[in-house]
């Protein structure tokens, strides 16, 4: 008779020393493990984006009927024609309002710098002399 110890299943066991096969509830939560490990990862480097990312959903959403009246209108059969026009569209009507901040920051730094430079010439002298 084989003095061999043999596993639950009736296969030889494995040698001594090494490690039994993983069965598919091991594999699962190693699967799971790393998916998470990934999802950490992942949110560790999109943290900075988040922000953008939910001001991009809320624009979406928000501009959605509008495209569903303006998509007909635009002439042709192509989806492509009037994705690209209203991205158009709401980039400008969204880039407007930045565009003339920055030039009135502009003409407010220009104006600083002015006054700075009339107060270094006109300024008064140190009591020391």
């Amino acid at each position: 008779m084989d003095s061999r110890p043999r596993s639950v299943a009736g296969a030889p066991a494995a040698p001594a020393g090494s490690l039994p096969d993983p069965d598919a509830g091991s594999r699962r939560i190693v699967r799971l493990c790393f998916a998470a490990a990934l999802l950490a990862v992942a949110i560790f480097v999109a943290r900075s984006y988040v922000v953008a990312l939910a001001w991009a959903a809320v624009i979406a959403v928000a501009a959605w009927p509008l495209y569903r009246r303006f998509a007909p209108r635009v002439l042709g059969k192509s989806r492509t024609l009037p994705a690209l026009l209203f991205t158009i569209l709401a980039a400008l009507v969204l880039a407007f309002p930045v565009v003339l901040a920055l030039v009135e920051i502009g003409r407010e730094a220009q104006a600083i710098l002015q006054w700075a430079g009339e107060a270094q010439r006109t300024a008064c002298r140190s009591p020391s002399g």
